[in-house]
């Protein structure tokens, strides 16, 4: 008998008010929210009672000295069920080695579990049957995310900050500090130590090392590095401080594997979901967890995964890890002893991934020892591996299956479901305005009838269902997967979802654009001969499809962002016109930041040549133009040392420094902005 983490790892299978179950991606080796034991009596608490629950829990559990939950009902046919009063409004779990924390919806967590290391953040040793506050300390508030390894917990703040606390025996704090005799825990939430500016933004841990994803697409690494866990191209004992890996960048999600328990090992693999829908992995690959084709010696920096494509999730677990496609596709690699890849029997190890048949179309799939979850895409909930919630099996009264399914003596080998169809489909929206052009995705709500273990509840069912239009010129919707655009003609039409004989209804506006507007033309005149570039600020520069000069037509525009573009002046006659912009939203009114005016005459310098001079010796020489409108401005580039330019004048006076033949590049500006150019040569004798 183990007590959950010491000698036995599985997964939370959480719900939050009346969701479907959501899996903690990552989260593995999480301690539960309720027991399981050999039997009602070695497990029960006293006085437990039938409660109305949000979260459930399961695996094998020696005693019941702590635990997160106050009452608990238990099932013989479907295993203990445990949740929980006092939780409040939960939206993520996580859980390591005996301990839990739980987010809430306001951006606060909850602790429970063992607190020898200062896992609950709440100054340690504070253990036992209720929740613990984690504190706000040294600037933690309003948390998004929360991770847990073995002893220690992490958070993830709205403003891009990760704080962490428990053992730091491998510098998990991630503060430059370690703890090797782990003596000195960290009992309250301290800040990871980042370069200033870095915004992070998820979060994952497991065993003894830490992963984060900042906003650009880079992965940080801390903790231990025996494996080559960190990615950093080498194997050492830890690193306390956050780093990047190197040569890794476009990731849009991150995964953290575990050592796993039951075999003895310490073995920890890092998963990284590319942008193009690849997947990278390093560290342990004894057993083929990193899915490259071999199994071996740990791989020390980011390797792709053959053969994997449109990857849309990931999770690493204990020794094996899993991938979901955009079609629901899910592969499996690693570690197979106890059925661990669902691949239909106990197999050794795979290294490189493989396809979990059976399955319908899967959304997400989470990880942890020997025990694999997943959710179909319309909310079905599948299990497979040593412990499942279901029936208590075996003499060792391990949960060996889900609900409903046939246990097949102490491991599950295929996944099989635990959740009833929809009974009802319902538009998350019964209208949307949607304008020309533009889409939005729509959702619909799936009804699930109480059954098993898991009482009424809903679930985002996109993904499984088929959407039509009724009117395609007002609004086109892909069949597959629900984001609906907006056509012109303006107008309204009915978008229906359909899924196994359900349906349900959104009405869509389509709404025309707000018309553009032009607040600033520069330069703000030109020569009626037109060809001069122009640009143009202002709004709802959207799909432009004109741009004129009072009548005329630009010669040509560029639409460089909605709030400018680019256009070449045509020909056109002296005086001052209105600049207007047109979209599919309109035309811009005139105003006076649109005007733009025809000059009949340009500006042009009339001098051809410059004096020569000499070194030393006093310099004089002055540039004249014509036409344009008066006062002119002068400018120059590439001046000889010890030559100046009057800018109002234009006279080149001074004493040459230097001597040689040189380019100067002059420019005259007129009052309405047009200039002309010209290099003259002058020569500096010795």
């Amino acid at each position: 008998m183990h007590r959950l983490g010491e000698g036995v790892k599985t997964m939370v299978a959480a719900r939050v008010l009346s969701l479907r179950p959501k899996l903690v991606v990552g989260a593995v080796g999480c301690v539960l929210v309720g027991l399981l034991g050999n039997s009602p009596a070695d497990a029960a608490p006293q006085g437990a009672s039938a409660v109305t629950y949000s979260a459930y829990g399961w695996g094998q559990v020696a005693d019941y000295e702590w635990t997160c939950a106050y009452s608990v009902n238990y099932d013989y046919f479907n295993g203990w069920q445990a949740p929980v009063e006092g939780l409040g409004s939960t939206i993520a779990v996580a859980g390591g080695n005996n301990f839990a924390e739980y987010l809430q919806s306001d951006g606060t967590m909850l602790g429970c579990g063992e607190d020898d290391y200062g896992e609950l953040g709440d100054g340690g040793q504070e253990e036992g049957g209720g929740f613990q506050n984690i504190p706000a300390s040294n600037g933690l508030s309003n948390v998004t995310a929360i991770a847990a390894s073995d002893d220690n917990g992490f958070a993830l703040t709205s403003g891009g900050s990760v704080y962490s606390w428990g053992a730091n025996t491998f510098g998990e704090d991630g503060n430059g500090t370690a703890d090797p005799d782990g003596n000195s825990p960290t009992f309250y939430p301290v800040e990871t130590d980042f370069p200033s500016g870095t915004d992070i933004t998820a979060i994952t841990a497991n065993g003894i090392f830490a992963l984060a994803l900042d906003s650009t697409g880079h992965v940080w690494t801390w903790g231990a590095d025996e494996s080559g866990e960190l990615g950093n191209g080498t194997t050492e004992t830890y690193d306390a401080t956050p780093t990047l890996v190197p040569g890794l960048s476009g990731v849009a999600a991150i995964a953290a594997g575990n050592p796993d328990v039951l075999e003895g090992d310490d073995d920890e693999q890092a998963l990284a979901l590319l942008d193009n829908g690849t997947v990278d992995a390093w560290g342990a690959d004894y057993q083929g967890q990193l899915g490259i084709g071999s199994t071996g010696s740990p791989v020390t920096s980011p390797t792709p995964v053959p053969g994997l494509t449109d990857v849309v999730a990931i999770s690493a677990g204990g020794e094996d890890s899993f991938a979901v496609t955009s079609t629901g596709a899910l592969y499996s690699w690693g570690e197979n002893n106890y059925g661990d890849l669902g691949i239909g029997s106990s197999t050794p190890p795979t290294d490189t991934p493989e396809l979990v048949s059976g399955l319908p179309s899967m959304s997400r799939v989470s990880a942890g020892t020997n025990t694999t979850e997943a959710l179909s895409a319309i909310g079905g909930y599948y299990c497979w591996g040593l412990y499942c919630p279901g029936n208590v099996a075996g003499a060792d009264g391990l949960a060996v299956a889900p609900v409903g399914a046939v246990s097949l003596g102490n491991t599950v080998e295929g996944p099989l479901v635990a959740a009833e169809n929809p009974a009802s489909l319902t538009a998350n929206k019964a209208s949307v305005t949607i304008r020309d052009g533009a889409s939005q995705q729509l959702h619909v709500t799936a009804g699930f009838p109480a059954g098993g273990m898991f009482p009424e509840s809903t679930a985002d069912a996109t993904g499984t269902v088929t959407w039509s239009s009724d009117d395609s010129a007002v609004a086109s919707v892909n069949s597959e997967g629900g984001p609906v655009t907006a056509n012109q003609p303006s107008g309204s039409t009915t978008v229906a979802a359909a899924m196994d004989g359900l349906t349900a209804d959104t009405t869509v506006t389509d709404s025309p654009p707000p018309p553009p507007s032009v607040t600033k033309v520069a330069p703000a005149s030109g020569t009626t001969a037109g060809g001069s570039s122009i640009s143009l600020t202002g709004t709802n520069f959207t799909d432009v499809t004109a741009v004129d000069f009072g009548n005329n037509p630009a010669t040509s525009f560029e639409v460089t962002s909605p709030t400018k573009l680019t256009a070449i002046a045509p020909v056109g006659s002296a005086g001052p016109v209105a600049v207007t912009v047109t979209t599919p939203g309109g035309k811009s009114t005139t105003n006076s930041g649109d005007v733009y005016t025809y000059s009949s005459t340009a500006v042009a310098i009339s001098t051809t040549s410059l004096p020569a001079g000499t070194k030393g010796a006093a310099y004089k020489a002055t540039l004249t133009a014509t036409g344009g409108t008066t006062p002119y401005s002068w400018s120059a580039s590439s001046l000889p040392k010890g030559l100046k330019l009057a800018a109002g004048t234009g006279k080149l006076t001074g004493k040459p420094k230097v001597n040689g033949t040189f380019s100067i590049s002059f420019e005259v500006t007129d009052a309405k902005e047009l200039n002309d150019t010209i290099t003259l040569a002058v020569k500096i004798a010795s």
